[in-house]
């Protein structure tokens, strides 16, 4: 639930379907298998972002083969996240501005 708490934080939920927010619960905690059924529930025509805050989250998304953006919210450093890559950074205190950016980018390559 980490990631509706920090979306709902910045005001971001309502652009989101929560149908399509796949999230970690009791039941389905393994990141691996979250990430992997996000992926399989995709159209052919729609776009996998993955936002996750640390290091095992860019390369999960990485493995399934979804862009990632990266959010430094304190456990991890920027650094640490640059260094596997993500295809954006959220420095910490990042702000909705800063999240449409990042998605901006990755839909135009």
């Amino acid at each position: 639930n980490g990631a509706l708490i920090k979306l709902g934080h910045v005001n971001l939920l309502q652009y989101f379907d929560k149908n399509n927010l796949f999230c970690s619960t009791e039941k389905d905690w393994n990141r691996h298998l979250v990430i992997g059924n996000a992926k399989t529930s995709l159209a052919e025509d729609q776009v996998g972002i993955v936002i996750g805050d640390s290091p095992r989250d860019i390369l999960s998304a990485k493995n399934s083969d979804l862009f990632v953006i990266a959010a430094a919210t304190g456990a991890h450093s920027s650094i640490e996240l640059l260094d596997m890559n993500p295809d954006y950074l959220l420095e910490n205190n990042w702000t909705s501005e800063d999240l449409f950016k990042g998605l901006d980018r990755i839909l135009q390559n």
